[in-house]
């Protein structure tokens, strides 16, 4: 299997196509991200003070699979400065980081699992759904799990 790409097998995505995500986009992004959080915090911690859903994750996650990773490193990061800014009200300015770090490399396994199993990045079809919630979420909290703390 060549995995070699030449400038044909690999189209450049424009903002006019709808798929390249520009600055409004980037403005909007780390905004949901924290009233997500804020909304997990408000809404989905159980008695014991864990959370159930991690919303602010599937929001940077769906914004990687929508856009297909254009420009992820910014997103990762404008995700990972909304997240700190909520976290840093509630923990220390490292154990915020931490968190931080750790909510993206789960967000950043995820996606990376999914275009390894072929997932199509849309969902359009029900075995690429399927592949995302099994594939991609369960191993990815397993791997999670694996972190202490």
């Amino acid at each position: 299997m060549d995995h070699t790409r030449t400038a044909q097998q690999t189209p450049r995505l424009s903002p006019e196509e709808g798929r390249y995500p520009g600055w409004p986009v980037l403005l909007l992004l780390p905004l949901l991200h924290f009233a997500s959080y804020q909304l997990t915090l408000l809404l989905a911690v159980t008695a014991e003070n864990e959370v159930v859903v991690w919303l602010p994750n599937a929001v940077l996650l769906a914004a990687l699979l929508h856009y297909r990773g254009q420009r992820a490193a910014l997103m990762s990061l404008l995700a990972f400065t909304s997240e700190f800014v909520g976290n840093i009200q509630l923990f220390t300015p490292l154990t915020a980081a931490v968190l931080c770090s750790i909510n993206l490399l789960e967000v950043v396994f995820t996606y990376s699992l999914m275009r390894r199993i072929g997932a199509a990045l849309t969902l359009e079809r029900v075995q690429d759904f399927g592949r995302f919630l099994v594939g991609g979420r369960c191993w990815a909290r397993c791997w999670r799990a694996c972190w202490p703390g």
